[in-house]
């Protein structure tokens, strides 16, 4: 599971490469050449969506993403489960939404077409399903490590045993 993560992360900062490269094309051929290649904005919008989908999903594995506790120290900790617990629930929630919504837009979007790049715009919004199903992934990786022990995510290193 771990390496699926560590693909989806790769995966994220291959989308924000792309889209450094779409929109530095765009500037310069609109400004040093003064002709603009129409589908660089769609590509560099489509893939920094992709960015933003997959790097939150990414943000939520790695346990990165702010917090803000609204409760003293130690009544968190006697609560940190149920916290815990009230957090899964709600990414779950947040998850099946954007696959179900996002199925529901993908199919309303396979009857129209990207205008510059002509393709069916079902194929650029399938990332939302997509990223729902990383999300409910993420959470279920999530769990796991929280069972075993190690809610922070970190991999664990074993020493080799000399004998």
């Amino acid at each position: 599971m771990r390496k699926l993560m560590e693909f989806i992360n790769g995966l994220a900062g291959l989308m924000l490469a792309v889209f450094f490269v779409f929109v530095g094309l765009d500037v310069f051929t609109r400004s040093v050449l003064h002709n603009s290649i129409t589908w660089l904005s769609e590509g560099s919008t489509l893939s920094f969506i992709c960015m933003a989908l997959l790097a939150s999903a990414v943000g939520f594995i790695d346990d990165i993403h702010y917090k803000v506790s609204v409760f003293p120290k130690r009544f968190e900790e006697r609560i940190e489960k149920f916290l815990f617990v009230v957090e899964m629930v709600s990414v779950l929630i947040f998850g099946a939404l954007l696959i179900y919504e996002g199925l529901v837009y993908v199919a309303y979007c396979s009857k129209s077409f990207s205008p510059a790049l002509g393709i069916r715009m079902s194929y650029l919004t399938a990332i939302i399903p997509i990223c729902g199903a990383v999300i409910i992934l993420a959470v279920i990786y999530r769990i796991y490590l929280y069972v075993k022990g190690n809610p922070s995510g970190e991999i664990e290193k074993k020493e080799d045993e000399e004998t």
